[in-house]
Formats: C-alpha cells, structure tokens, sequence
C-alpha cells in the first residue's frame, strides 16, 4: 500500500509539475521526458518534439527562470539522472535511468533528506513509457530524522483498556500536503502509534524566489490520555530554525468511529505569530481487555 501509494504522489506530483507549459518551446526536443507520465495533454512518447536525435542535458524551467526538471538524453531518449526541484529550490524527487532498462528513484522529505528509494524497470520504445516496480526489491524507507524506517524503536504494546486509537497499526497518516503561504512551503507528516503516541513532523520552507525567509523542521511528540481522552504534547524537538507549536484538541463526532479527537498543532514563529495550523481527526474507542465497549459517562472533557 505504501508502494503504491508513493508511486501514486510521485507519479502524481510530477504531472502536475510540468502541467501548464503555454508553447512548445517548453517542451523538450524529443517524443519522451523523464519522470512524468503526461506532460500537459500529451502522453509520454507522443510529445510535439521533433528531434529524435537529442543528446544533452535538457532543463525545464518556471516563468522566474527557476529549474523545476532536468535531465540526460541520449539518442531522444531519457538517460541517466533526472531531477525535479520543489518551490524552495530543494531536489523533490530524482531518478536515474540505467542503460539496462533498469531504474532507482528516490523520493526526498522537503528539507532534502531522503524519504524512500524504489526500484523497478522501464522503457521509452514505440511511442510509449512504461515503467514498473521491481517485485524482487523492496522499497527502503527513511524516517525524517534520516533512520532506516526498519531500525527505528518499536512502539510499546497497543493499550488494552481505556481510550486508544481505534486504527491498530503504526502508520496510520503518512502522507504529504504541501501548502504554499506566502513565500513560505509547509509541510506536515503524522503518525498515530498503536501505543496511544503520536508524532507530528512540521516543516517550514523558504520559497526559492525569497531565500532570505529561514527554513525550519520540527517534531512534536504527544500523548492519548487512556483515562481521560485528552491529547497533549510530550516533547518538542527543534531540527532547525526557531519555531514553536501549541496543540489544541477537541471532542468530535464520527460517523464511522462515533467519537473522535480533532487536534491542531499551530507553529509559530520566534515572535508567536501563527504561521500555519495542521490539523489530524483520529478515531477513537474506548476497550476493557482489549475488546471494545461503551465508554464511561464522563468519556472526553
């Protein structure tokens, strides 16, 4: 699921990012482009091109002149190594395509440390692209810190009586939602843990066309209060810059878990001006002996 569902924002994500070239003199002198799987209404391999020959580097470009993809041809066709760049300038998501057929792609967290590296085949022949994931190798992973997803702690045991997260399983909200303000880029990633934890990381990124904003990274870990259902946050840890966050939280109604807990992580900057609020609704139940049962007449505050 988190293959595909990285494969999905990728994919995704650089559609989006070639999308909306007016004339082609944008588009690259060839039928084929790295990365993408359409670029504005052409498929990959039926681009206007007209050079079938290219060999070069070839770099896309915004209206401010910012590179958001380059990359290698050889003979017309992608080779080598493709970058796509972020709003702040950081390399997004990369690919290098081996003479093989074969590929690796890496998938990079906004402050430019790796998130997941994939490995599959490809083929730019008869007007197409096609590409695929290698079942025999699996995805690696990296968690924001830059640990190997496999060697990070194990959470302790999954509460059996009291409140808890009614999703049993580590990664419950692993997803990306950057969000332009200004000329700052926010990004957040949560995680639930099955031992009622929970952890936000919050990211504060300078837009390239105004580098002098500060770049800031986060983690805020908190707590499920198995008694009472109350939220609160535990530890803060700064990366980088000089950012805070204030968890609020609320009791919500669910229609598919009845009860639920809306929680708002605000980060503000060192004068305690709110800059960005990201927001998490997670189910809960309430369990005797693992089992789930009414909860206790006072339940949530």
């Amino acid at each position: 699921m988190r293959k595909r569902l990285y494969q999905l924002m990728s994919w995704g994500f650089l559609a989006v990012l070639v999308n909306g070239c007016a004339s082609n003199s944008f588009y690259p002198p060839s039928r084929y482009v790295g990365q993408a799987d359409y670029m504005n209404e052409f498929r990959n391999g039926q681009l206007p091109g007209k050079q079938n020959d290219f060999t070069g580097l070839w770099q896309y470009r915004d209206q401010r002149g910012n590179i958001k993809t380059e990359g290698w041809y050889k003979n017309g066709k992608p080779v080598g190594l493709w970058k796509s760049y972020a709003a702040s300038g950081l390399v997004y998501s990369s690919m290098f395509y081996a003479e093989d057929g074969t590929y690796f792609n890496v998938s990079y967290y906004p402050d430019g440390l790796p998130w997941m590296v994939g490995f599959g085949t490809y083929a730019f022949e008869d007007g197409r692209y096609t590409h695929k994931s290698d079942p025999k190798k699996k995805s690696i992973y990296y968690t924001p810190d830059g640990l190997l997803d496999s060697h990070k702690p194990k959470p302790l045991p999954r509460i059996e009586k009291g409140w808890r997260w009614t999703l049993s399983y580590s990664h419950v909200t692993s997803g990306r939602s950057c969000i332009p303000s200004g000329i700052m880029w926010f990004e957040d990633k949560w995680t639930l843990h099955k031992d009622n934890t929970f952890t936000v990381w919050a990211y504060c990124i300078p837009n390239s066309a105004s580098p002098d904003g500060e770049m800031a990274k986060l983690c805020a870990k908190g707590r499920l209060d198995p008694v009472t259902g109350e939220v609160s946050l535990t530890e803060t840890i700064k990366h980088l810059g000089d950012m805070s966050v204030e968890l609020s939280s609320k009791q919500v109604d669910s229609e598919r878990d009845g009860v639920a807990v809306e929680m708002i992580l605000t980060m503000k900057d060192r004068r305690g001006k709110a800059l960005r609020k990201f927001e998490i609704t997670a189910g809960l139940e309430y369990v005797e002996n693992g089992k789930r049962v009414e909860p206790p007449m006072k339940g949530l505050e």
